[in-house]
């Protein structure tokens, strides 16, 4: 099972972004999508959903992505954009439930919440939440769609360090429960200790993907960041990385 895009090209008016790219989101997979500010990764996510216009072919389990009613895709993909502003003030209850009712074995709530370690805030309001709480309330509710693949961009953004590693663990955990997850992300060392798959963008569009051990070496860094690193060895075979 696979999301798959093939001959994705995309553009801003006569500026084009991404030309060409085939990519794929293998069920059961975390992958994570690294590169500079700039170099097109929402736009990729907002094309791969379909929420940017774009030329070339979307599939979701071999069902082409235009031939799906808006509730089967919603069943099977979820996402999260870097940024939602709610248009009334829901409360953090009816925001999960929006997610709830396209799944087809709904969780409770409650469930949802536990879920990103906000259970704490089910009675609550969005606009009483921090930026951090908010976008872990926004996750439980894509995660109540119960999708098989699962989009997110800049999910860790305004989480402290220790929410940070719990999310990422979880979504780990997830995708080894069958969930294909991509995730956007600018911390190359969190994407590196819980990720199978790193994608680098490059200002030249390109895509450069392997396991963390294959990419976090001198030559995709160097052609990504257009910065040298120092590369420093662990224990399990996944460096880290600190800039010069």
């Amino acid at each position: 099972m696979v999301l798959e895009a093939t001959g994705l090209t995309v553009g801003y008016g006569d500026t084009l972004i991404l030309r060409d790219i085939h990519f794929r989101v293998e069920a059961g997979s975390f992958s994570c999508l690294l590169g500079p500010n700039g170099a097109g990764k929402s736009t990729l996510l907002r094309a791969l959903v379909g929420t940017h216009p774009s030329q070339g072919n979307r599939k979701l389990d071999g069902e082409a992505m235009t031939e799906l009613s808006p509730r089967k895709k919603a069943q099977l993909l979820g996402y999260l954009p870097q940024e939602i502003r709610p248009s009334f003030p829901l409360t953090v209850a009816e925001s999960i439930e929006l997610g709830a009712r396209v799944a087809v074995n709904p969780i409770s709530i409650e469930a949802s919440l536990r879920s990103v370690d906000a259970e704490a805030f089910l009675h609550r309001h969005l606009n009483e939440l921090s930026g951090g709480e908010r976008r872990r309330v926004l996750l439980a509710g894509v995660l109540a769609q119960q999708p098989r693949y699962l989009l997110l961009d800049e999910p860790a953004a305004m989480l402290d360090l220790g929410h940070q590693a719990k999310l990422f663990d979880h979504l780990r955990q997830l995708s080894k429960n069958g969930l294909g997850i991509l995730c956007v992300t600018h911390d190359i060392n969190l994407a590196a200790q819980f990720a199978d798959q790193l994608h680098f963008l490059t200002p030249t569009a390109k895509i450069l993907s392997g396991t963390p051990a294959e990419l976090l070496t001198d030559a995709p860094l160097r052609e990504t960041f257009g910065h040298r690193f120092e590369i420093l060895p662990r224990e399990n075979h996944v460096p880290v990385i600190v800039p010069r």
